[in-house]
């Protein structure tokens, strides 16, 4: 009976410290987590503002152009393009910041649309249905993104939701655990 009691004496010791270091372990990783996904919503609000930013600016300067082709020998003087200076240094600065948010690998297609726009003197004479149409793809893709990225935040980092499911197979194995010394205990109890 006394080795039973150094026994369980000892597993409750080494179970305390597990558990101890295992809720250090888990605060760790959800902080750690979470402080991603607060980094990623601002990336998201803040990618989404110069998205948003651009296509106004990018409208304004089409309908721009659109009126300035009417006049062909205007479009091709200085003062047309100092007029347009602020807002075409703001669509540059723009492309710029937009394109340094964006990972080169995962979002291909939305770097291709954003440097397709940026060359603002190809839509000159383009008519509006076209550049309607790019505009569009463009607003479509960047959603996309927006989303994919929202989703993440959503669900969770991907190692929150790894530790997020271990820790709950911990559990279910450590209740498991408990019922069957509570079983053995009972047994070892009413042996004679």
């Amino acid at each position: 009976m006394e080795t039973i009691q150094l026994l369980v004496g000892a597993s409750a010791t080494v179970i305390a410290s597990l558990i101890a270091a295992s809720v250090t372990f888990l605060v760790a990783v959800f902080t750690k987590e979470s402080k991603i996904s607060e980094f990623r919503q601002t990336w998201i609000d803040e990618l989404r503002n110069d998205l948003s930013e651009f296509v106004g600016i990018w409208y304004f300067l089409s309908h721009e152009f659109e009126d300035a082709a009417k006049r062909p020998e205007f479009i091709s003087s200085r003062e047309f393009w100092v007029g347009l200076k602020p807002e075409v240094l703001r669509v540059e600065q723009l492309q710029a910041r937009i394109e340094l948010r964006l990972n080169p690998a995962e979002h291909v297609e939305l770097t291709k649309q954003l440097q397709a726009l940026a060359k603002l003197e190809s839509f000159i004479g383009q008519p509006f249905a076209s550049r309607k149409d790019a505009i569009n793809r463009f607003i479509t893709e960047s959603q996309r993104v927006l989303g994919v990225e929202w989703r993440v935040v959503k669900r969770g980092e991907p190692t929150y939701r790894w530790v997020k499911r271990l820790s709950l197979a911990a559990v279910i194995v450590a209740l498991v655990a408990l019922a069957w010394l509570a079983g053995l205990a009972e047994h070892i109890g009413s042996a004679p």
